[in-house]
Formats: structure tokens, C-alpha cells, sequence
């Protein structure tokens, strides 16, 4: 697991650095907990596959369901000049 999650922070930094959007949308979030809610490996908040706590994990436009039920969101920020 704690390979796990230095992955998620080594991809959230580098999207961070390159411009992109690391917080999904509300409606993103939902959906993203409605599809882990259905999953026979999500069990009181935790993503049994992974072991990530899914409330977390749905909040991060860079992770992604381990059984791809729902994806990576890569949006670009939009740059104030």
C-alpha cells in the first residue's frame, strides 16, 4: 500500500507541475463514489483491491479505479496572464 500511494503522490506532483487540474468536481466525485459503492471490493471506505481509502481517492483528479470502473480526469488549468 504505501507503494501505492507514493505513485499517487509522484503523479499528482508532476500534474500539479505541468499545468493540469488535481481536484475532480463534485459531480466527478459523486459519480466516482457511486460507481466504488456498487464494487464488491469497496468495504467500509476502503478500496479492498488497493487499499486506498476511497473517499480520498476520489477527490484526486490523477487516480484512477484499480478495475478502471472510473478513470483519470486530465484537464488543464486555465492559466491567468
Amino acid at each position: 500500500m504505501i507503494m501505492t500511494f507514493i505513485k499517487a503522490m509522484l503523479l499528482l506532483r508532476w500534474a500539479k507541475f505541468f499545468g493540469y487540474g488535481i481536484i475532480a468536481s463534485l459531480e466527478e466525485q459523486i459519480d466516482r463514489l457511486d460507481e466504488c459503492v456498487d464494487c464488491p471490493q469497496f468495504k467500509e471506505g476502503q478500496c479492498l483491491r488497493c487499499g486506498c481509502l476511497v473517499q480520498a481517492k476520489i477527490m484526486l483528479t490523477t487516480e484512477q479505479c484499480p478495475d478502471k470502473r472510473w478513470l483519470r480526469i486530465w484537464r488543464k488549468c486555465a492559466t491567468v496572464k
